[in-house]
């Protein structure tokens, strides 16, 4: 559970972030709550403060800062000094087209600093897909890596292109990060866009504004259903499809809803707070010495390396 707590004063919301915060499902969730609580809160004056010891991993110093710029469109938004100190110096926003080739993962690793990109309908995403569709087949054992390649960047590049065509606004965000924990190495990627949210484009498809946010969400990740005409609506399901396979997670927050899958159970319900927008972040292991993962046929799967 990330605590943030909230004080009320005249004119001013006083937001205290915990001094120590992880990139996941927890700290996704606060920051929904956060959004809508800042968002909504009757001040013109929104001040954010942490202590000046925290800890916060470089993927939630950056998704920090990229809410707190959308925010800044919202109300009047001010941090504190250390919460600055902490995360200007090691965030760097970079525009689309400077996605670089994949580094070695050491120096990731051991890398201070990340870059986040924001990509615009003018951008090509053709190099990030590929890059992590890489990353995901040759860090791995997989079979029929040609195939398992295309369906990766098709899956992946389905998600970018939501991000523009789904949410209707000009530019989105990505980042990613290589995480090593408890002797293993994952693979981090989060995409979020402050545009019109899945149960906004699910509700205007069905004509029912009265649809459950839930229920938007549970509509939007079946095969084959899409709102956008000229998507065959794979995006979503097929990356499901691909995580569970993995035993990976993934978090999909849209609106008051959300999806998540932690690598043994799912659950869709409403959340704690309100994204104006689409956040999907999913999280894979590298180097997975228990399984190789296949895909021939249109088929995905997966075969324990005992019986190779």
């Amino acid at each position: 559970m990330v605590d943030i707590k909230y004080t009320l004063t005249s004119g001013r919301l006083l937001v205290e972030l915990p001094r120590k915060m992880k990139f996941g499902f927890d700290f996704l969730y606060a920051m929904n709550e956060f959004l809508e609580i800042a968002s909504t809160s009757p001040v013109k004056k929104v001040c954010v403060a942490c202590e000046k010891d925290a800890e916060y991993d470089n993927l939630t110093k950056a998704y920090t800062y990229i809410v707190l710029r959308y925010l800044l469109h919202l109300k009047k938004t001010l941090w504190n000094q250390e919460l600055s100190s902490m995360i200007l110096p090691s965030i760097h926003g970079m525009h689309g087209n400077q996605f670089a080739a994949v580094a070695d993962l050491t120096e990731i690793i051991q890398d201070p600093n990340l870059n986040y990109y924001v990509f615009t309908r003018d951008t090509q995403v053709s190099k990030p897909v590929e890059e992590m569709s890489n990353l995901l087949v040759e860090k791995n054992v997989t079979i029929n890596q040609k195939e398992l390649k295309e369906f990766l960047s098709t899956t992946i590049g389905e998600i970018f292109s939501n991000s523009i065509n789904h949410s209707n606004k000009e530019a989105f965000f990505f980042m990613y990060d290589i995480i090593y924990e408890k002797r293993e190495f994952y693979l981090c990627i989060n995409i979020i866009d402050f545009g019109k949210t899945i149960i906004d484009n699910v509700r205007m498809f069905h004509q029912d504004s009265e649809m459950p946010g839930s229920k938007c969400i549970e509509w939007a990740i079946q095969s084959g259903n899409t709102t956008r005409k000229g998507s065959g609506g794979y995006g979503l399901p097929t990356l499901i499809n691909y995580i569970k396979e993995v035993d990976g997670e993934l978090y999909i927050f849209s609106g008051g809803a959300y999806y998540c899958f932690d690598g043994q159970m799912e659950k869709i319900t409403d959340a704690g707070g309100y994204l104006s927008g689409t956040s999907v972040t999913f999280r894979v292991k590298l180097f997975n010495t228990e399984k190789a993962i296949t895909y021939s046929g249109d088929r995905l799967g997966s075969i324990s390396l005992d019986n190779i």
